[in-house]
């Protein structure tokens, strides 16, 4: 078995790419983890977790109405993605034991961080209106100047980068200068965030977007969930499965994040209704059709 997560392109540039390793090993599980899918149009582009909160518009299902869109207190990108990870590995080890044969098991953060949405993203994908609530949530661990900021036109989210670095960028203001310590950037967290709201509010998203990244600084746009199904990238791995409902009619949910290279794992059959495969489960577990028949006429079931 092998496991990576580095940039798409990079294990291939090694020698050790899957279709170089199926060759040694054609039973190999080979399982990789990217931010945004190893052809994608943002291969190139840092898979962080709080950038891809940005992107995927779970950073604007959260803050308040007032406030805006607040960081979640968690990497919840990272550690979802590595539990899916870790069952789709599972499910091809499964695979092997009974086929003989290894596969590629690729795991696309993007996809993560819709799935840990599945509830607000079926709601938007259906017709819902969904509004951020007015109580704030905190994040109590990042140092500046991680998070969400204010632009001319939305939010922008901005990662792991020192104060220096975005001071450079900036022309080396002065309101700048005496945070530019990388010791203080936790202790004076709030200080140096007032310092730096106003010069985001001077540019669009997609002026810090074209700076930022030229000087390779980690940002995103804080999508909404509109926005982020518009998004090349997201498109781009097309992560929305239609089919009719019985009783629904046409829906629209997420498909399994996860891939494989032995087939795509799709909807057989839709959600069922309650008590609709009450009978199925307990023929299945050893009950015959006479004792179940009893148990309705008594209402046991």
């Amino acid at each position: 078995m092998i496991i990576e997560n580095y940039r798409p392109g990079v294990m291939g540039r090694l020698g050790l790419g899957y279709e170089q390793i199926r060759e040694l090993n054609p039973r190999v599980v080979y399982a990789s983890g990217s931010g945004y899918g190893r052809d994608g149009p943002y291969r190139r582009l840092p898979g962080q977790d709080l950038l891809i909160q940005a992107i995927s518009g779970l950073g604007a299902n959260t803050g308040t109405e007032s406030g805006g869109p607040t960081v979640a207190a968690a990497a919840i990108v990272d550690q979802h993605g590595a539990s899916l990870l870790a069952m789709g590995i599972l499910g091809a080890l499964v695979h092997r034991e009974r086929t003989g044969e290894g596969q590629r098991v690729e795991l696309i953060m993007m996809n993560a961080a819709l799935d840990i949405q599945t509830e607000p993203v079926v709601y938007h994908l259906n017709g819902a209106l969904l509004r951020r609530p007015r109580t704030p949530v905190a994040d109590t661990f990042h140092s500046v100047p991680y998070g969400f900021y204010a632009t001319t036109d939305g939010h922008l989210a901005i990662s792991m980068t020192p104060i220096k670095t975005i001071s450079e960028v900036l022309g080396n203001p002065a309101a700048l200068a005496p945070f530019v310590d990388p010791a203080i950037v936790y202790v004076r967290r709030d200080d140096i965030r007032e310092a730096l709201d106003p010069f985001f509010r001077e540019r669009t998203i997609a002026e810090w977007l074209e700076l930022l990244r030229a000087h390779d600084i980690w940002c995103a746009p804080v999508n909404s969930l509109g926005e982020t199904f518009e998004d090349v990238a997201v498109k781009h791995i097309a992560p929305v499965l239609e089919f009719d409902h019985p009783r629904a009619g046409r829906v629209r949910v997420l498909k399994h994040p996860v891939r494989y290279s032995s087939g795509e794992a799709t909807l057989r059959r839709p959600p069922p209704d309650l008590g609709e495969r009450t009978a199925e489960v307990l023929f299945e577990v050893g009950y015959t059709a006479e004792q179940v028949a009893e148990m309705r006429s008594a209402e046991e079931i």
